[in-house]
């Protein structure tokens, strides 16, 4: 008569705690009894949830790094060494205003051409991805090209909405646009967008006077940003002056 099925889980269960108990002999030298065969199960299960652990947190630091290094490759080779830590201005960096910006603050950052602003834009760009947030660094003419080859059959709001929700944004350069009707309402799309998700934006502008900024980043986004952030004027002289200086100096 063949065994019933009760009978064939059984025995099963006898055949698996007689290999179990061998393999005890085998490791230990003695049948464990259930209580410390339970303890002996429930410590080889959490050394197996640890090396997962180990394993997914190397995995996720091998992952984080490649994108570490692909960001850090993106910067063109004149600012490759360029820094928050490596920017000279002692009074920026013992005010408020630097403070606010370390800390994810929205800004304006304004002053005449060399003073530094490329170089705290990107600084800042770098000083986001060493805490794995991603920030991009773009021209405004660089948004607005992007802009205008989706016009024949692509889709220029795919570009807004790009930009309205990338974690970091520094848009530089946004004194050179051609102060068209387009280029400000894109201006504005992308940072309303930001402003209402809270998302930070930093502007760098070629200015001499506060005054021209309304107008030159549109008085919409001055608004915003200015509410959302801080507004900072730079007043060294360009550091451009000094670098020809230098060649001539070694030329002759």
């Amino acid at each position: 008569m063949s065994e019933s099925f009760k009978e064939m889980m059984a025995r099963i269960a006898a055949e698996n705690l007689k290999s179990i108990q061998q393999q005890e002999l085998e490791e230990f030298g003695y049948v464990l009894t259930p209580e410390e065969r339970l303890k002996h199960n429930q410590e080889l299960k959490a050394k197996e949830e640890a090396e997962l652990d180990a394993a997914e947190k190397a995995a996720q630091e091998k992952q984080q790094q490649a994108w570490l290094k692909g960001k850090m490759d993106s910067v063109p080779t004149r600012y490759k060494d360029a820094t928050l830590d490596s920017y000279e201005n002692d009074a920026l960096k013992k005010s408020k205003a630097w403070d606010l910006l370390l800390d994810g603050s929205s800004a304006i950052i304004y002053g005449d051409y060399g003073c530094g602003k490329t170089h705290i834009g990107r600084g800042l760009c770098k000083y986001q991805w060493l805490k794995h947030v991603d920030a991009v660094f773009v021209t405004a003419g660089q948004i607005f090209q992007e802009m205008k080859q989706q016009f024949n059959g692509g889709n220029p709001e795919s570009v807004i909405r790009k930009y309205q929700m990338i974690p970091y944004l520094v848009i530089d350069e946004v004194d050179k646009s051609y102060g068209t009707q387009l280029e400000y309402v894109t201006l504005f799309d992308i940072v309303n967008g930001r402003y209402d998700w809270c998302l930070t934006t930093v502007i760098l502008i070629n200015a001499k006077n506060a005054e021209d900024l309304p107008e030159l980043v549109g008085g919409a986004n001055f608004d915003r940003l200015g509410n959302a952030g801080v507004v900072i004027h730079l007043t060294q002289k360009s550091w451009r002056g000094n670098e020809r200086k230098i060649i001539r100096e070694e030329v002759f």
